[in-house]
């Protein structure tokens, strides 16, 4: 069974359409990056990257980010012809910043605490704060997938996209890379 915290009500309009759920994604950071610097990391994420985009501009599509990324994408990284553009996403409607709140804090304690209390199956590693604050964000707004680049576990951390089954050991997520086609771009293709 799923276990869902489900986003604070005042969003529900937002994540209805027609009397359906919209669909909603996750982006890490590292997927802002890639959307802005033109990045093509594997062939196609790129392409997938700017298909959800044309979906979130169609309004067929929403994008849920935490407010840590606003921390973690730097202007200064941006090309200049994009600086502007970051912080105007989230003047829009479908692209939700969300707060880092109390009980998505104690729930990134969570994550973080189980892969560390589990330090023989992961090597001593855990999840790192911002990538925390990130998963249990995603799954407080139960999205539909969150997606990443981040597969290479670094000194003391795992990578996003190596956790094995349920994440901390009980939470359903769908965790990507934008490979095409996406079940999102797929689903919603006849929609554009």
């Amino acid at each position: 069974m799923r276990q869902v915290m489900h986003p604070p009500t005042n969003l529900s309009k937002i994540l209805e359409m027609n009397g359906d759920k919209k669909k909603t994604i996750y982006w890490d950071a590292c997927i802002f990056y890639a959307f802005f610097k033109g990045e093509e990391h594997r062939p196609g994420e790129l392409a997938e990257i700017q298909k959800q985009v044309q979906l979130i501009d169609a309004d067929k599509l929403i994008l849920i980010t935490s407010a840590i990324t606003l921390t973690e994408v730097l202007s200064g990284k941006l090309p200049a012809d994009k600086k502007d553009m970051f912080p105007d996403l989230f003047k829009r409607p479908n692209i939700l910043c969300i707060e880092t709140t109390l009980k998505i804090a104690q729930l990134a304690h969570k994550i973080r605490d189980y892969y560390i209390s589990h330090n023989t199956d992961f090597g001593g590693k855990t999840v790192g704060t911002p990538d925390a604050i990130h998963l249990a964000s995603a799954i407080t707004y139960d999205v539909d997938a969150f997606y990443t680049f981040d597969e290479k576990h670094k000194k003391h951390e795992l990578g996003l996209l190596k956790l094995p089954g349920k994440l901390a050991g009980e939470f359903e997520l769908n965790i990507c890379r934008p490979s095409p086609p996406t079940l999102i771009t797929q689903t919603n293709s006849k929609l554009m």
